[in-house]
């Protein structure tokens, strides 16, 4: 964590089912299960989360991938990712290794057996993204605001200019294939400025390791009513693991038709 430098409220808000009563399982957040700033941000969305009608989520996209050590030439491929906002998610590469997995938020079905790079796409796309959060944080998702305007630098930056963020600490309930029931600690990193999420960190056991995770959202973009990142990046220990760049966005009404447990083709 960054040296906090200038905060504008030193006033903590802590969520949890037990602490504040909420309600059963909802599909959908309203803005009174939300703190004034975090509510205030989610309005950037669109209204995909807080009404039926456009919570499903239709991407096109170029999904690109850093060179390996036999090829340092990287890889962009055309994908389709269908999501619903409430968990679920459908990951189909049209061509090259035509990898397909899906999640219907509670069990893994691949084309194959899923993979640590199935997962890491599930997380950085789904579970990573701002939907996610404020439907965690209305579910009862323990959450702590940590603070407004915090620098990205150690304090050292003559004349820093930004970006200043407010983050808050977020405990996500991650359904890893390792760990059904894993969750993570994650630092949620939204502009001050915009109010839109500029990335999210948090830290992955690999073996006796700890990988630091960067799952960056840049280039928002407005398609019809709802804002989407445009790219959305995962950096494995300051790598970059994938690129995905939106080329189109659709959106329709969630549906029980079975997309998401039929990997592979409809």
């Amino acid at each position: 964590m960054k040296k906090l430098v200038l905060v504008l409220s030193m006033a903590c808000w802590t969520a949890s089912a037990q602490s504040v009563g909420q309600p059963a399982r909802s599909d959908y957040v309203t803005p009174v299960q939300l703190p004034y700033g975090a509510a205030n941000k989610m309005r950037f969305l669109g209204n995909r989360i807080t009404k039926a009608g456009q919570d499903r989520v239709i991407l096109t996209a170029d999904w690109t991938r850093p060179g390996t050590e036999s090829s340092k030439t990287q890889t962009t491929t055309a994908v389709q990712i269908i999501y619903e906002v409430q968990g679920r998610l459908r990951f189909d590469e049209q061509s090259g290794d035509r990898r397909s997995f899906g999640y219907d938020g509670q069990t893994w079905d691949a084309k194959g057996n899923p993979d640590s790079v199935d997962q890491a796409i599930q997380e950085s796309v789904l579970h990573d993204s701002a939907e996610q959060f404020f439907l965690g944080m209305s579910w009862g998702v323990p959450a702590t605001f940590l603070g407004y305007h915090f620098r990205d630098d150690d304090g050292k930056t003559p004349n820093y200019k930004g970006p200043f963020h407010d983050i808050y600490e977020f405990a996500d309930p991650v359904r890893a294939l390792s760990n059904p029931r894993s969750i993570r600690i994650k630092d949620y990193y939204f502009n001050s400025e915009t109010g839109y999420l500029d990335e999210v960190r948090y830290e992955v056991q690999t073996g006796a390791s700890k990988m630091a995770i960067r799952t960056r959202f840049d280039q928002w973009t407005r398609f019809g009513e709802q804002t989407l990142p445009g790219v959305i990046s995962r950096l494995e220990d300051g790598k970059e693991a994938f690129r995905l760049t939106v080329r189109q966005a659709a959106f329709q009404p969630k549906q029980n038709d079975g997309v998401f447990a039929r990997p592979g083709g409809r």
